[in-house]
C-alpha cells in the first residue's frame, strides 16, 4: 500500500478553520499555537510506521508558518486546492483574481517579483492578525556567513517599498506607512 499523507491522517489543510469576512476579503484562521505543534511533534515522536515521515511534514509546515509570522512575513505559502492562495497572514485571494491596488501603485512595484497574494490588498497585522495593514514584509534574504537576515518591505498605498533592511528597521518602516498612508 503507498502510503499518503491522507493515509497518514493528515490533509493539506491541518488546523487551518473557518472562513473569516473583514471588509468584503476572505480569511482563513492561520494562527498556531504553542500547543499545536506540540501535538503535531508528539503525534510524529509516537509513530513508528512508514508515516512518521508525513507527521514530520506536518509539524514542519506548521512549526514555519508560525515561525514566518513571528518574522511578519506576508506571502503566498500555500495553494489550497488550486482555488486560492493563502498568505501567512490568513488572506484567501482566488487564484483568477487580479491585483486590486491602485494601477500607479502597482505600476511602482512592477520591478518587484510579487505574487498574487503580495499584489493584493487586505492583509491581516502579523503576528497578532489584529487590523489590516497596507505595508508589510514581503521577503528577506539570508546574508551568508553573518548569521543574519535582511528584510524588504512595501507599501500598498504609496508604492514606496525598501530592501536589505534590519527586522527592526523593517518593522519600524511598516508601522510608519501604515500609520501615514493608511489613515
Amino acid at each position: 500500500m503507498k502510503v499518503t499523507a491522507r493515509s497518514a491522517g493528515q490533509s493539506n489543510t491541518g488546523p487551518v478553520r473557518t472562513y473569516l469576512t473583514m471588509s468584503k476579503k476572505k480569511y482563513v484562521d492561520t494562527s498556531v499555537t504553542d500547543s499545536v505543534l506540540e501535538k503535531l511533534k508528539k503525534a510524529q515522536d509516537e509513530e513508528k510506521s512508514p508515516n512518521a515521515y508525513y507527521k514530520f511534514k506536518a509539524w514542519l509546515h506548521y512549526a514555519n508558518l508560525k515561525s514566518w509570522q513571528g518574522q511578519q512575513w506576508h506571502f503566498a505559502y500555500v495553494n489550497y486546492c488550486g482555488e486560492e492562495m493563502r498568505c501567512t497572514c490568513g488572506l484567501a485571494v482566488p487564484i483568477k483574481n487580479k491585483s486590486d491596488m491602485k494601477p500607479e501603485v502597482l505600476e511602482k512595484l512592477g520591478v518587484l517579483n510579487l505574487d498574487l497574494v503580495q499584489k493584493s490588498t487586505g492583509h491581516r497585522q502579523l503576528p497578532t492578525f489584529k487590523g489590516q495593514v497596507a505595508a508589510f514584509i514581503y521577503d528577506y534574504t539570508h546574508v551568508g556567513g553573518l548569521g543574519m537576515y535582511n528584510y524588504h518591505c512595501l507599501c500598498q498605498q504609496c508604492g514606496e517599498y525598501l530592501q536589505g533592511q534590519s527586522s527592526s528597521d523593517a518593522i519600524t518602516w511598516c508601522k510608519f506607512h501604515n500609520q501615514v498612508c493608511a489613515s
